[in-house]
């Protein structure tokens, strides 16, 4: 696991142990800041790296970990439904310590999602991957990618989400190459005081 996958999962289960997570049972309307961390493979292969111990590495293009921020809205008059807008930086790096190859890109999120339950979630909405970048470290041109916007769909159970992404990167060449990922997303919602 390589080090930028530790501090996700550090993250994930800083997320996971925060007592303000889930822990009311109704959600209250209004706008809210949220983080969320997330873990996400799959896509074509980006990166083929091969190391003189003969172990190699693939980087995806959906492969990665996000970092990110936004708000979240539950109107008045229907609180289970919410909005949640977020920016985040995505990466994935190489295994070797000699170098600094990678995948970065900045995704934007916009999901509308309905509470089920005091527990589960569904969601459905739209994404879109900012500046994606190939850092190749010397070893290999740097290349840059353009993302279409694609649908994203999620299920919820209280502070954790499945999801599935559907996107496609373009090269310059006009290459495309799958970018869609599944993953799990760990969120918390930043509450007020007295809330």
């Amino acid at each position: 696991m390589t080090t930028p996958f530790r501090h996700l999962t550090r993250l994930a289960g800083l997320l996971l142990a925060a007592g303000h997570l889930s822990a009311q049972t109704t959600p209250t309307a209004g706008v809210r800041f949220l983080i969320e961390g997330a873990l996400e493979m799959g896509g074509d292969r980006l990166v083929e790296l091969q190391f003189t111990d003969g172990t190699s590495q693939t980087l995806s293009a959906g492969q990665g970990g996000t970092i990110g921020a936004g708000i979240v809205w539950r109107p008045t008059a229907m609180p289970r439904a919410s909005v949640v807008a977020t920016a985040g930086f995505k990466f994935v790096s190489n295994a070797s310590e000699n170098a600094d190859i990678g995948i970065t890109r900045f995704p934007l999120r916009l999901v509308g999602r309905y509470a089920l339950n005091d527990a589960w979630s569904l969601g459905a909405g739209v994404v879109r991957h900012g500046t994606v970048n190939v850092n190749g470290d010397g070893f290999f041109a740097d290349e840059t990618y353009s993302s279409n916007v694609g649908p994203t769909l999620e299920l919820g159970w209280k502070a954790v989400a499945l999801t599935y992404t559907a996107l496609t990167y373009t090269a310059e060449t006009g290459q495309t190459f799958d970018a869609g990922s599944i993953g799990v997303v760990f969120r918390a919602e930043m509450r007020g005081r007295g809330k």
